[in-house]
């Protein structure tokens, strides 16, 4: 139990809450997918998020 929020685990408020780590990295903005998140894995290339990869649609068009 936390010694600040006496909860655990920590909400976001909380001095000593850490962010959950992701299943992978977009290679475009750096943020963490989640398990649960839509995302595009692109072979050879590199894991991007929905909102990385519509904004490449908008521009390829």
């Amino acid at each position: 139990m936390c010694d600040y929020c006496r909860t655990s685990p920590c909400p976001p408020g909380c001095p000593n809450f850490e962010e959950p780590k992701g299943i992978a990295e977009c290679k475009e903005c750096d943020r963490q997918i989640y398990k649960n998140e839509d995302r595009y894995n692109i072979p050879g290339v590199g894991t991007y998020c929905t909102d990385c990869m519509d904004e490449f649609k908008i521009l390829g068009e």
